[in-house]
């Protein structure tokens, strides 16, 4: 088990979401998380919103961007970035800095190991069943509720399946409603 040597990562965006920074500690944190490919090279000048899946995700954090360029807020948002060995707790501090760059700074709070949780790999999607994780607390909205992977996984029968189900990634509404009251 190889535990996540990085636990402070920083990056930034310019006006328009492009990336414009990226600290070695954010590339070690990709390398350790089998996303190797993303080097300095690949990932600056692109936009922010290549590597955020999800239209509801994308939408959330579109509206926090431009109230905090607008007010040049600094907030933190908790969320989960869960591996298949890991459960892994995290912050993200978000900054307005000026000219519209926002600068970013993840922390690794702790981690866990876990058993693998197929349900949250959206990589192997497949074709019957859809569901939606929260982006933020890694819950999935199921029979009406929002769950713990684990639990949703056991009703939803996932190991009887062949495929793994389609995800939509979302902020549920008890994170957006946190997220909201922390801006107050």
């Amino acid at each position: 088990m190889v535990f996540p040597r990085v636990e402070i990562y920083t990056y930034a965006i310019d006006e328009s979401d492009l990336i414009e920074f990226v600290d070695d500690a954010w590339l070690a944190f990709a390398r350790d998380n089998g996303a190797a490919e993303l080097t300095r090279d690949s990932v600056i000048g692109r936009r922010l919103w290549d590597f955020i899946d999800g239209s509801g995700t994308r939408h959330f954090y579109r509206a926090l961007f431009e109230r905090i360029r607008l007010e040049q807020l600094e907030t933190v948002i908790p969320f989960r970035c869960d591996s298949p060995e890991l459960q892994r707790w995290m912050e993200l501090r978000v900054l307005g800095a000026s000219k519209g760059r926002i600068e970013f700074s993840g922390r690794l709070l702790r981690a866990e190991k876990q058993l693998h949780v197929p349900l949250i790999n959206s990589l192997l999607a497949g074709p019957k069943q859809r569901f939606s994780i929260c982006s933020l607390c890694r819950r999935v909205h199921a029979f009406g509720e929002w769950l713990e992977p684990e639990v949703a996984m056991q009703r939803f029968h996932v190991f009887e399946t062949v495929h793994e189900p389609a995800v939509e990634h979302l902020v549920c509404d008890q994170c957006a409603e946190l997220l909201g009251n922390a801006h107050a």
